[in-house]
């Protein structure tokens, strides 16, 4: 297990743990000013209907699958040693920014094959997810791996993420439409 996920556990459980403690106590829990809740916008693709669902609530907004080709390399450099030669420089490691990474959790993935109940039968469709509330203190674990797929073994990205001092996350926020299934 790498090291940022244990960090990320190890949150959790302590908030988890504190909050317990403050209930007992008659206090309001630590952990609400980090809770969130993700709203999954789930559409059919035979007749556009929407039906909705919101996942449980969360400490940790965990992104995964990193969009690589929004990474912006760097020229590499050559350093000059003492002696007059140039060294070989280090392997670039691309950049890439907190926005692209929330871009695509939020874009719309295909669904290949789902039971819509109300045409009854199976379709594709697409689900969008956003933010249904925002926290008071927002953490966030960017999991830099991908799957190997030579040997379905996880593989640490090398990629640096760009972290604004401020963040506005309001095009994150899930957008409800007032038409929606059952």
């Amino acid at each position: 297990m790498c090291m940022w996920q244990c960090a990320a556990e190890y949150l959790r459980h302590l908030l988890d743990r504190l909050s317990r403690s403050e209930l007992q106590h008659g206090l309001p829990p630590t952990a609400d000013m980090f809770r969130f809740e993700v709203e999954k916008r789930t559409a059919c693709s035979i007749d556009g209907a929407v039906k909705y669902s919101v996942q449980p609530g969360d400490t940790v907004l965990t992104l995964n699958n990193l969009p690589m080709d929004k990474a912006v390399w760097p020229e590499p450099t050559a350093k000059k040693m003492k002696s007059g030669e140039e060294e070989e420089p280090p392997a670039p490691i691309p950049r890439l920014g907190i926005d692209a990474i929330l871009d695509n959790f939020v874009a719309p993935t295909a669904i290949e094959d789902m039971e819509w109940e109300h045409i009854g039968m199976r379709a594709e469709g697409a689900a969008t997810l956003g933010m249904k509330n925002f926290p008071e203190y927002l953490m966030i674990q960017v999991n830099k791996v991908e799957v190997d797929e030579a040997t379905w073994s996880l593989k640490k990205l090398k990629v640096d993420v760009a972290m604004p001092e401020t963040l506005d996350l309001t095009k994150y926020r899930a957008a409800k439409v007032s038409a929606s299934l059952p």
